[in-house]
């Protein structure tokens, strides 16, 4: 049965929560999404923000290496689960820190100072090679912000939304390169 998608012109599909994508897990949620492939005739490349932060940090660590200092909002019980995943792909946490903060709402309210704080400390903490900001809730997104945590730190910067984006688009086909939003985007 054909649900109306465009199959014609969409080719990749995603879905946006970071900690949606890492509990439920990348074959749940492609269950969970195979009715809408299904409707276009297989050519649409399912993907989900857990893929799209591995692929991104996967990206850089040839360059950079492995060992990631970490900011998520997430509670310990999540923030845990996060983090062994990050290591069951390959990585090391050299310096974490979590939030603990329970709803998005929270999360979004999240000043970018704050963030900054938070990744000055976590950059400082343990030699990480690379920083990653997990949760599209935080407002860590936005023009020129990436760029210059990364100036700031002087390590390469991933943020979850930032992450979701670059492996969509890259997955599209679209290899277009983008300046405020970190080295992800205007080197890979």
């Amino acid at each position: 049965k054909s649900i109306g998608l465009p199959a014609d012109y969409i080719t990749t599909w995603g879905l946006s929560c970071t900690s949606m994508s890492f509990i439920l897990g990348s074959q749940a949620l492609e269950g969970a999404i195979a009715p809408y492939a299904a409707a276009a005739d297989g050519q649409m490349v399912l993907t989900d923000m857990w893929q799209g932060v591995v692929s991104s940090l996967n990206a850089l660590a040839p360059h950079h290496g492995k060992r990631v200092g970490v900011l998520l909002p997430y509670i310990p019980e999540v923030a845990d689960k996060n983090l062994q995943l990050l290591v069951d792909e390959g990585f090391e946490v050299a310096s974490a820190m979590s939030l603990g903060l329970t709803v998005d709402k929270e999360t979004s309210a999240v000043t970018q100072e704050c963030i900054t704080e938070c990744v000055k400390q976590i950059a400082a903490q343990g030699a990480p090679d690379l920083i990653f900001i997990g949760c599209s809730a935080f407002r860590a997104c936005t023009p020129g912000f990436i760029s210059t945590l990364e100036k700031t730190t002087g390590l390469p910067v991933v943020t979850s939304t930032q992450a979701f984006l670059w492996h969509m688009l890259r997955l599209a086909g679209i290899n277009d390169t983008l300046e405020g939003y970190g080295e992800l985007f205007s080197e890979h």
